[in-house]
Formats: C-alpha cells, sequence, structure tokens
C-alpha cells in the first residue's frame, strides 16, 4: 500500500474531532440577535440549541449532501515498478446541512445550513412561519 500523506492524515484525523459552533439568530422581522449553540460529538451525530423569544428549541442535525469524496485506485507495475493499490479521499468544499428542532412544548424549528469547515449561514422557520436568519462560526 502507498504511503498516507502528512495532508491526508490531518484531514483523517481532524474529521472526527468534536466541536462547537456559536449561532446568530435574527428574525427577519426585526434586529434583535438571539443566540445557539451547535455541538459536534465527532462521533457523527450533533445536537443544535437556539433560544428564542417563544422557547428554546433542540434537536439534532444531519449532513445532507458535502463536497466529500473517497474512492480507490490501482495501479499496475511497468519497467521495474511494482503494482499498487490505496484509497483517496478528499474533504472540503461546501456541506450542506439541515436540523430539526423542538421546544419542550411540542413547538418545532427547522433550519438549512451550507457552508464550509469554518462557517455556516442558513435560514429556519418555525411553526408560526417566523423565518430567521442564521450563521455560524466554529469555535
Amino acid at each position: 500500500m502507498k504511503k498516507i500523506s502528512l495532508v491526508a492524515f490531518a484531514a483523517l484525523a481532524l474529521a472526527g474531532c468534536a466541536s462547537t459552533w456559536q449561532l446568530q439568530v435574527m428574525p427577519r422581522d426585526s434586529g434583535t440577535i438571539y443566540h445557539g449553540v451547535w455541538q459536534n460529538s465527532g462521533t457523527g451525530t450533533s445536537t443544535m440549541t437556539i433560544t428564542l423569544p417563544g422557547g428554546t428549541y433542540t434537536g439534532p442535525v444531519v449532513r445532507t449532501t458535502s463536497a466529500h469524496t473517497y474512492g480507490f485506485y490501482e495501479s499496475f507495475g511497468w519497467r521495474g515498478f511494482g503494482p499498487g493499490f490505496g484509497t483517496v479521499d478528499f474533504y472540503g468544499g461546501t456541506v450542506r446541512m439541515k436540523a430539526l428542532l423542538a421546544s419542550p412544548d411540542g413547538k418545532g424549528l427547522r433550519c438549512d445550513f451550507s457552508g464550509d469547515s469554518y462557517h455556516m449561514g442558513g435560514v429556519c422557520a418555525d411553526d408560526s412561519r417566523h423565518v430567521y436568519d442564521v450563521i455560524a462560526t466554529s469555535q
């Protein structure tokens, strides 16, 4: 098997790291900024919590699409060079996420995000059809 590059190793190592994102949430009908937090456990699960005047909403966040790719390669020997095989992993580009949050009294908040590994932006809408713009910054 071919040696893995330092950059590829670092990308694989960081892919499983836990992270916290700070959220700023602004309703489209006022300039008030509310806050939330997005916790990524590093194990493929994330939880988001946003506090608005109507209550606190909490729920799961999942990645729906991304520009990450994974593949296999095989090379064949020629003039003294032996055959080889391995895997290729590319990280980066735009990621899209969806969050389905609920308050203890049964109200819902649905969010869609897109961005990269350090910055995300998106829109949330509650059951009353209030729309909120959201920015998320990795800490």
